[in-house]
C-alpha cells in the first residue's frame, strides 16, 4: 500500500512539473504575442508621425529633374498596395460577416469566433480563404452533416461567385494599373 502511495506521489509530481513547464510555455507565447502587437503599433504611430519628415528628405535627395516623375510612380504605388489592402480588408470581413449569419443559421457553436478566424485566414492570398473553408467545414461536420453540406455550399458559392465579382475585378483592373511616371505605359503590378 506504501509502494502504491509512493508511485501515486511520483506521478503527481512528475505531472505537476510538466504541467508547471507547459504554463510557462503557453504564457512566454503570449506575451510574445502581445509583444509583437504592441511593437507594431508602436511602429505605425511612428510611422504616422515621422513617415512625412522621411519622405520630404528622400525627396530632397533625388534630382529636382526626376523628382515629379518618382513621385507620381510613389504615388501611383501607394494607391495600388492602399487599394490591395482596403480589398482584402473587406473582402475578409464581408466573409468573416457571412460565415457568422451561415453558421449561426446552422447552429454550429462558437460562429462568432469561426467567423474572425475566417477573417484572419482569408487575408492569406490565393488559399487563406480555402483553407478557412476546409476548417469551418469539418467544425461544421461535427455539429451535423447538414451544417457540413450548407457551409461547403455556401464558401463554394461565395469564393466562385461572390468574391470574385465583388471586389477581385475592379482592385486588379483599376486598383493595379496606373500610368506610370506620366507617361503613357501601364503598369501592372501583378
Amino acid at each position: 500500500m506504501v509502494e502504491v502511495i509512493q508511485q501515486a506521489q511520483g506521478q503527481i509530481i512528475n505531472g505537476l512539473s510538466s504541467a508547471g513547464g507547459s504554463v510557462f510555455t503557453v504564457a512566454g507565447t503570449i506575451f510574445s504575442g502581445f509583444t509583437a502587437v504592441f511593437t507594431v503599433l508602436i511602429m505605425t504611430l511612428f510611422m504616422e508621425v515621422e513617415g512625412p519628415k522621411w519622405l520630404e528628405a528622400f525627396w530632397r535627395l533625388v534630382t529636382p529633374k526626376h523628382r515629379v516623375r518618382w513621385q507620381r510612380l510613389a504615388h501611383g504605388m501607394y494607391e495600388t498596395v492602399t487599394g490591395y489592402v482596403t480589398g482584402n480588408l473587406m473582402t475578409s470581413l464581408l466573409a468573416a460577416g457571412l460565415t457568422t449569419i451561415v453558421l449561426i443559421a446552422v447552429g454550429v457553436p462558437y460562429a462568432v469566433p469561426l467567423g474572425m478566424l475566417v477573417a484572419i485566414l482569408d487575408f492569406i492570398p490565393l488559399v487563406g480563404a480555402t483553407i478557412a473553408a476546409i476548417i469551418i467545414i469539418i467544425v461544421s461536420f461535427f455539429t451535423s452533416p447538414f451544417a457540413a453540406v450548407v457551409s461547403a455550399i455556401f464558401f463554394g458559392v461565395y469564393q466562385q461567385v461572390g468574391e470574385p465579382n465583388l471586389t477581385t475585378l475592379d482592385l486588379w483592373q483599376n486598383g493595379a494599373a496606373f500610368t506610370a511616371g506620366g507617361t503613357d505605359e501601364r503598369v501592372n503590378w501583378c
